[in-house]
């Protein structure tokens, strides 16, 4: 490793600190500006059900990011001198929100005076004395914005937030078992990252082997209560160790320089179409800062700048010095060195051709040979049609040994789509299959139907596979026996997949693996209530029991006739739409969405003045750059 001088360090480490505080006022505005739409309900007239639809779409960012700049943002509008304190880089957006949690109108004063001379450790201890809780006062969440945007002063506590990698290896037929059950979870329980789902999946196992009267062979928690004391030793000690820095922190680092100007009040009487162009123009801001952020981090990491400026550790460094969570800008940091790797994507990026939440996501599937294909396909795709495709490249690159894959043509979107439909509905489960798998052959019937995987060109010397109608069948015409399937969870849920896999084992010696008894089980319990016998549920069926809508994601379906009935229209599949309650009812019939055509190739446009505008999957109207396309 290249030792980096020590006043490089200083210099990026200023560079950092800088840019992240005055990045604080930007994320301010674009929470006053969120909070101010959704008073006036300029989402609902531009056509999205709620704020965080419309931040999805508008802002190419997360809902949870929305809602947490919101909610800093409307507690700091209750306390001016605080909000100030933000504007004027005297304190972080991490000790702000912290403020803003206990702080009133009456005492935010003598808070903030306390904050000004104290570190954000020494604050949370305050706040938690304060509220007169034994635990964390800021509950433990860490980034509560979500995609890096540093909205929590919450404990960064790395033994609660760490994870781990947990890689399984199966079978291509166990792989795809897996795979489904995602799915029925998504219909049971809705969207869920993977230490979610798996969590559910072992609560499912763990309640079988109970009811089987096999508690004996249950792990044991002997160790439950030396562990818990353990993990408070560590935690004293992390204390102490980021006490005793404190003391001692780089005399050289700049610790008072901060930007002085103000933040443009957002005017609450401005209309719509004025504030939307405003959290646009915000947004591509940020998302620029977060490329930038993420590099000068990088650097940082790679010089090991939390020891040589007197850190007691990474996130301490993160926390005391700029102020955010260091979850959030890792998240940044990921996305910058992806980024780098990918030079179009970076570029893209900084030129603003696609926004953060369509370059992680391309990230996550493109290479050197497909970026620009993933890059183009970004453009004309709103976030959600996006990420359909992304999921799709993903299932196959997961169970098929494959790297890397092109986007998926229509056709294969279709055929992945008809897989997961007839998964979601249960016309799987309820066939029935000669492997135990609950009713799911899901390789057989790929093979046989193409609904999954089928014919594809396959480039031997790059692996990477271009979808010319039907999703490339790898691993079984190339051999492949055994696939990796790597998910992200916790400490904790590791560890417990790992005790319980083992009592599995003891009980249930020489059968079939531990991960397909935890679908096989997740299956008797859900499978059942799959079916639906009410009025369009083959419409609800098709569209995967999610809104038809290509902006929202919610699932409280009914069905939509695009040609009124009063107009003449009748119940032929292609001229039914599922929508859900909102778009339905308030969108649709209230005027601020039109669709128009027969299904699959509706025209949908967003909002009164049409913000938004997708024919089939084309988004041709209100992407990132707002460049429209011909028809």
């Amino acid at each position: 490793m290249k030792l980096v001088p020590y006043e490089e360090v200083l210099r990026v480490d200023g560079e950092l600190y800088r840019l992240v505080r005055s990045g604080a006022r930007v994320r301010l505005e674009v929470g006053e500006a969120l909070e101010a739409l959704n008073e006036s309900g300029g989402h609902l007239e531009l056509g999205f059900a709620s704020v965080e639809a419309y931040a999805r779409e508008r802002c190419d960012r997360s809902g949870r990011w929305a809602a947490g700049l919101r909610t800093v943002a409307r507690r700091l509008a209750e306390l001016p001198r605080i909000r100030g304190a933000l504007v004027a880089g005297e304190i972080s957006w991490s000790m702000a929100e912290l403020l803003a949690r206990r702080a009133t109108r009456e005492d935010e004063a003598t808070w903030l005076a306390e904050a000004r001379r104290s570190t954000v450790r020494k604050m949370r201890e305050r706040v938690r004395a304060a509220s007169g809780v034994g635990g964390d006062a800021t509950g433990d969440g860490g980034d509560a914005t979500g995609d890096g945007a540093d909205a929590s002063g919450a404990s960064d506590d790395e033994l609660k937030t760490e994870m781990r990698t947990l890689t399984l290896t199966l079978s291509p037929e166990e792989a795809w078992f897996f795979e489904a059950t995602r799915k029925v979870m998504e219909r049971v329980s809705g969207k869920s990252t993977q230490d979610e789902m798996l969590s559910n999946l072992l609560a499912e196992g763990w309640t079988a082997m109970t009811d089987s009267g096999h508690e004996a062979h249950l792990p044991e928690d002997d160790d439950a209560e030396a562990l818990a004391s353990w993990r408070a030793q560590l935690e004293a000690w992390r204390a102490e160790a980021e006490a005793k820095c404190e003391g001692q922190m780089g005399a050289d680092v700049e610790r008072s320089e901060a930007p002085v100007d103000n933040v443009v009040p957002i005017r609450r009487a401005a209309s719509a179409q004025e504030l939307d162009a405003r959290i646009c123009e915000l947004a591509r801001e940020l998302s620029e800062r977060d490329v930038a952020e993420g590099m000068l981090f990088e650097m940082l990491r790679q010089a090991q700048a939390w020891r040589r400026l007197s850190y007691a550790s990474q996130a301490h460094y993160v926390r005391e010095r700029f102020g955010v969570s260091l979850s959030g800008l890792k998240a940044k940091r990921a996305l910058a060195v992806r980024a780098t790797k990918l030079p179009e994507l970076r570029d893209a990026l900084v030129t603003r051709r696609i926004g953060q939440a369509s370059a992680s996501l391309v990230s996550r599937v493109a290479s050197p040979g497909t970026v620009s294909s993933w890059i183009e396909r970004a453009e004309r795709r709103t976030v959600k049609h996006l990420r359909e495709e992304v999921e799709i490249a993903e299932m196959i690159i997961r169970n098929t040994g494959m790297r890397y894959v092109h986007p998926p043509s229509e056709d294969a979107v279709r055929a992945a789509h008809a897989w997961e439909s007839r998964v979601k509905s249960g016309a799987a489960w309820r066939a029935g299959d000669a492997l135990g798998r609950g009713g799911l052959d899901f390789w057989e019937a790929a093979k046989g139907e193409g609904s999954v995987l089928g014919a594809g060109q396959t480039s031997a010397s790059t692996e990477e596979t271009r979808f010319v109608g039907r999703v490339p069948l790898a691993a079984a015409e190339r051999g492949i026996g055994r696939v990796s399937v790597r998910l992200r969870v916790s400490r904790e849920t590791f560890e417990f997949y790992r005790r319980l896999e083992t009592a599995y084992s003891r009980w249930r010696e020489g059968s079939e693996s531990f991960l397909v008894f935890l679908c096989e089980t997740m299956w008797a319990t859900w499978g059942p209530t799959l079916e639906s016998d009410v009025a369009y549920a083959a419409i609800y069926e098709r569209e995967r029991f999610v809104c038809a809508n290509p902006t929202c994601t919610r699932t409280d379906l009914t069905p939509h006739h695009v040609v009124f009935r009063s107009k003449g229209g009748g119940n032929e599949e292609e001229n039914l739409a599922a929508l859900c309650v909102w778009c339905h009812l308030e969108g649709v019939h209230g005027g601020k969405i039109a669709i128009r055509g027969a299904v699959p190739a509706l025209e949908w446009e967003i909002g009164k003045r049409a913000v938004v505008v997708v024919r089939g999957r084309d988004r041709v109207k209100g992407g990132w750059k707002r460049v429209e396309r011909a028809a």
